[in-house]
């Protein structure tokens, strides 16, 4: 295609892409591919049409939609319009001004402890003059997800849950899923995960007083694998054989209860980081000199997407998620004219329209990938050294399905 000149080019361009025909280059390149057009040529755009061609045409029984912000969410063709005949779910953050003052209080407590099913059973229960009315006690529910086509929401979740898309494509009952991200902003931030020794010890103390209570080989397993993790050493955790059980529900609760009863605001529930760690990049793994245990957890994406982001370089991506894919484009990319304009074929003008920071970023994700070669590192090598401090912090203040938790951050990133 020539240059595109005026805006009839630019929707000609746009109507070539449709999203029927991204699905066909999606298949064609292996299932992952990476459209890095330049801002303003129509990614948002042609993100939807890739949606409802995946839904319309049955070619996907699940889609999900990752954006950087919630507001960028809300302004998807689906969400502002969802269709009568397909269930579409927004995931949201527990909507703590509903909750008053106090009741907010109770599950600042309870979330920073990981226990957010107890706070569902305590808080969220019939004397909240709102739950009739409120999506958060039941938003992750099974029975409220199966059957969902099409779910939304931020990457702030994959940050804080790397297994996202394996809950929601259990949860729904869905086979196959195609997800669309929308920026990288979740590649921006560290995988580094930590469960201090001083966490771990009331956690398997609590498993052990629900074992007397309630003996079964189920908590049994936990108690072994968890125990074995307070004595491991560096060494012993790289092995590959730590694996954790299945989170079940009931025992979920089980133990949340017990551990508020026993240690009230020192509990935290680590059947999430554990799962996490039984999952990590071996490498990753290790004993900090106070006990600590470190890993790096990448998010899980054991599926077909398509990442669209003006600024992402391929090698960035296949670096920091561990998996390949395809970039169409890259060859013949779409970049912006100074008058405003786009213009298929060279790629050095494309930053000289973006944001400054936006500039500084995009300079910057080409160094992790080189910076960890150059060092003859694996791959977990972190960003620290080369993000800028806004960058930093990974999963602070991250919304997970538990709750809006915050973490203390540590000096290394992954």
């Amino acid at each position: 295609m020539g240059v595109i000149r005026t805006k009839e080019d630019l929707r000609t361009f746009r109507r070539s892409w449709s999203g029927e025909s991204m699905l066909d280059l999606l298949e064609k390149n292996g299932g992952r591919i990476l459209v890095n057009w330049a801002i303003g040529v129509g990614k948002s755009f042609n993100l939807d049409n890739v949606l409802e061609a995946a839904i319309r045409e049955d070619k996907y029984d699940l889609v999900i939609v990752l954006s950087s912000r919630t507001q960028l969410v809300e302004e998807r063709r689906w969400v502002r319009d969802p269709p009568q005949d397909i269930r579409v779910v927004q995931l949201k953050p527990r909507p703590f001004l509903a909750c008053g003052q106090e009741r907010d209080r109770d599950w600042k407590i309870l979330e920073k402890g990981r226990m957010g099913t107890l706070g569902r059973r305590l808080i969220c229960n019939d004397a909240c003059p709102r739950r009739e009315e409120c999506f958060w006690p039941i938003q992750y529910h099974s029975d409220h997800l199966e059957g969902t086509k099409v779910i939304y929401g931020t990457q702030a979740l994959v940050t804080a849950i790397p297994e996202l898309v394996p809950m929601l494509k259990r949860k729904t009952g869905a086979g196959s899923i195609l997800v669309l991200l929308d920026e990288i902003h979740f590649l921006q931030k560290e995988f580094c995960r930590k469960i201090d020794r001083h966490a771990l010890t009331p956690f398997v103390s609590t498993l052990q007083d629900l074992q007397r209570r309630e003996p079964s080989g189920y908590n049994e397993e936990w108690i072994y694998s968890s125990e074995l993790l307070l004595h491991a050493r560096t060494e012993d955790l790289r092995f590959p054989d730590w694996r954790f059980s299945f989170l079940d529900p009931a025992w979920v609760l089980e133990v949340q209860k017990v551990g508020w009863a026993l240690h009230r605001q020192r509990f935290r529930f680590l059947g999430y980081d554990l799962r996490q760690f039984g999952y990590s990049l071996l490498p990753s793994r290790e004993r900090d000199s106070d006990g600590t245990i470190i890993f790096a957890a990448k998010p899980k994406i054991p599926c077909n997407f398509i990442l669209y982001s003006a600024i992402a370089d391929p090698q960035f991506v296949r670096f920091r998620l561990g998996i390949d894919l395809a970039s169409p484009f890259s060859e013949r990319p779409i970049q912006t004219r100074p008058d405003g304009m786009v213009q298929p074929g060279l790629q050095n003008r494309c930053q000289e329209e973006l944001p400054e920071k936006s500039q500084a970023n995009s300079r910057l994700l080409r160094l992790p990938y080189q910076t960890s070669l150059e060092r003859g590192k694996a791959s977990f090598v972190g960003l620290e050294a080369v993000l800028p401090g806004n960058m930093q912090g990974g999963h602070r203040g991250a919304t997970t399905q538990y709750g809006t938790w915050s973490d203390p951050g540590d000096h290394r990133r992954f």
